[in-house]
């Protein structure tokens, strides 16, 4: 959990990241069953590429209410990295919905 940035940061500088979701997933110490009767995924974090952020408008982006962001890579062309939670509080459900609102708005 505690390198989730610092993949996002990897991905979205050395490579070509458009979006990428993070989520926890209670799972069983088996791997092979599946997980039927897990209660679902918690999302951890959201991570927009330099041409999601060019798309979307930094400006824009940059105003997620309440949703802090931090930004990596050249100050040109910018990804942000948005932090919901740790991956065990529901309401990061609702943190990730009104982020994704927020973006919508300007496209």
């Amino acid at each position: 959990m505690d390198r989730i940035e610092e993949l996002a940061e990897t991905l979205a500088t050395r490579h070509p990241l458009a979006t990428m979701l993070t989520q926890l997933r209670p799972g069983r110490a088996d791997l092979t069953t599946p997980a039927h009767f897990e209660p679902p995924p918690i999302p951890v974090s959201v991570t927009l590429g330099p041409d999601a952020v060019r798309e979307a408008g930094l400006a824009h982006v940059r105003q997620a209410p309440g949703i802090p962001a931090t930004e990596f890579g050249s100050t040109r062309r910018p990804a942000l990295h948005y932090t919901l939670g740790n991956g065990t509080d529901p309401a990061a459900w609702k943190q990730l919905r009104t982020l994704n609102e927020h973006l919508k708005t300007n496209t």
